[in-house]
């Protein structure tokens, strides 16, 4: 498997279950604040801010771009992720988006 498809893989696990998605903030603690996505007190996460943790946590970063560029292409509506995620998006919207961006990810790595 390749980074891209590990990072979107882990990105969307970290937001599979509603409570630790959120909006307006590419993270938040157990409290509500916002924070950074690779905070250790990080408990919930935008689509770009999973990502982005998602690629720490994997890569160091490295392939951050690329996991992006698959979900913004698997947007249906031709929105920017954050628009998507903070307006137009349900959470079951954002694991389908998810969903198709791995599924747009070859295997090689």
């Amino acid at each position: 498997m390749n980074n891209t498809k590990a990072i979107l893989i882990r990105a969307r696990e970290l937001i599979y279950d509603p409570e630790h998605w959120t909006q307006m903030a590419f993270a938040r603690d157990v409290i509500g604040a916002s924070c950074e996505p690779e905070n250790k007190y990080a408990a919930s996460w935008c689509a770009r801010g999973a990502v982005r943790r998602a690629a720490h946590e994997i890569t160091g970063g490295a392939g951050f771009g690329y996991a992006v560029n698959a979900l913004i292409r698997a947007i249906k509506t031709g929105s920017c992720i954050m628009v998507f995620n903070d307006m137009e998006a349900t959470h079951a919207d954002l694991i389908d988006t998810f969903n198709r961006a791995i599924d747009s990810v070859e295997d090689y790595v």
